[in-house]
C-alpha cells in the first residue's frame, strides 16, 4: 500500500456526513478538535437551516480562523440575526 492510499483511507476515517432538511453537510474532523466539535456544528446547522437556507459551516473569510456557521442576507452582508456575526 503507498504512502497516497493511506493517507486517503485516514483522511476518509475523519469524514462525517450528517443529513437534514434534504441537504447534507460533510465535514472532516481534525486530529486536534475533539468529536464534539463537528457534531455541535452539524446539530446547529440542522436547526439553523430552515430559518437560513443558506447557511454555510467552516467557509474561509479571510480571516485566520473559519466561523463555523455563515449566512448572507439578501443584500449580501453577513447575517447577525441567528448570532453567526456579531
Amino acid at each position: 500500500m503507498s504512502g497516497v492510499e493511506r493517507m486517503s483511507e485516514r483522511y476518509l476515517c475523519r469524514k462525517l456526513t450528517f443529513q437534514a432538511h434534504g441537504r447534507t453537510l460533510v465535514l472532516v474532523k481534525r486530529r486536534s478538535e475533539k468529536l464534539e466539535h463537528p457534531l455541535m456544528m452539524a446539530l446547529l446547522w440542522a436547526l439553523y437551516l430552515p430559518q437560513y437556507p443558506d447557511l454555510r459551516v467552516e467557509v474561509p473569510i479571510g480571516l485566520r480562523y473559519k466561523p463555523d456557521w455563515f449566512s448572507l442576507m439578501i443584500e449580501g452582508r453577513p447575517c447577525s440575526g441567528a448570532g453567526l456575526v456579531r
